[in-house]
């Protein structure tokens, strides 16, 4: 194709629809295509008349729903559709950070959008709003994702300790949809990083009580994936239920007194680095309640540490 034609002919319009649709303008999109009778047109202009009424979540869906099914074949790709969707969806679920349409959360439908810096501000809000594991979880995923790595971190270990059901590190998949052009391409979010998604293995393998999540700090931390650092004093990590600062509550479930142990022993470590021994009686003690705790797992903490 020439240079003059790519400025010239009839695949000017859809150019000009694509660009629009990817900016989020439907209006746009709809008029590029005015003049080309189109299936693509008729949905468009189904969408335009409908979406600027669409305030919920549902409504935004119902009114794609109702524009895509139309019958002809069209020229806008699938992706193309499921982004622009994702946009709206997103945008409509931003009010309300902690609810979940179709299996996925606000900072799901913007990251899929293409749009990673709202992705992490809804990510943020989501865990403002919402003290549940899952809420946590899938916001480290789209940090992870988004390019901040140690925030992602620390919402995941967050999450785990308070979270006391099974968190799994799958992406959460999307509802099927009637319509095609609205359900995603497999494996459309981002899995989490390899190191970090190991880790629900080794604590399977090691047959710890509880739900394996609720262990995936600690041995994040033991192996060299997580920084204690990110467990520093914080209101996320009071209301995950532990303080490290403070004494431990009645009842408290093994995986977080282990990690209580855990941390007291690595402290007192750093505190003894000068002494002879190399360590002292608080960090004897740490190691203690740790074998009392997770004999597996304080094994694996000592074989870490080397001679």
């Amino acid at each position: 194709m020439s240079q003059l034609e790519l400025f010239s002919g009839p695949h000017l319009p859809m150019m000009r629809c694509l660009a629009s649709l990817e900016g989020g303008d439907v209006q746009a999109a709809c008029e590029a295509l005015g003049g080309v009778a189109s299936a693509d047109r008729d949905r468009l202009a189904a969408l335009a008349a409908r979406l600027p009424a669409a305030r919920a979540a549902r409504e935004v869906h119902a009114a794609f729903e109702a524009a895509l099914s139309r019958p002809g074949p069209g020229d806008i790709p699938t992706e193309t559709w499921f982004r622009f969707y994702a946009r709206r969806v997103a945008a409509s679920l931003d009010a309300g950070p902690a609810s979940r349409f179709r299996g996925w959360s606000a900072a799901h439908f913007h990251l899929v959008a293409g749009d990673a810096a709202a992705a992490l501000r809804s990510a943020q809000r989501q865990v403002a709003a919402s003290r549940d594991g899952w809420a946590g979880l899938e916001a480290a995923r789209v940090a992870w994702a988004a390019g901040a790595p140690g925030r992602a971190a620390r919402w995941l270990m967050v999450a785990c300790l308070t979270d006391d059901d099974r968190l799994a590190p799958a992406p959460p998949r999307l509802a099927a949809a009637d319509a095609t052009a609205l359900n995603p391409a497999p494996a459309v979010l981002p899995r989490l990083p390899a190191p970090v998604e190991d880790l629900w293995g080794e604590v399977e393998a090691l047959a710890l009580p509880g739900p394996p999540s609720a262990w995936v700090p600690a041995v994040g931390i033991i192996d060299g994936v997580f920084s204690p650092s990110l467990l520093g004093w914080s209101a996320d990590l009071r209301d995950s239920g532990l303080d490290p600062a403070a004494a431990p509550p009645a009842g408290e479930p093994p995986s977080r007194a282990f990690l209580r142990a855990l941390l007291q022993a690595r402290a007192a470590r750093a505190a003894a680095s000068g002494t002879p021994a190399g360590y002292g009686e608080s960090e004897l003690a740490a190691r203690r309640a740790m074998r009392r705790l997770a004999p597996a797992l304080l094994a694996r903490y000592l074989a870490r540490l080397g001679p």
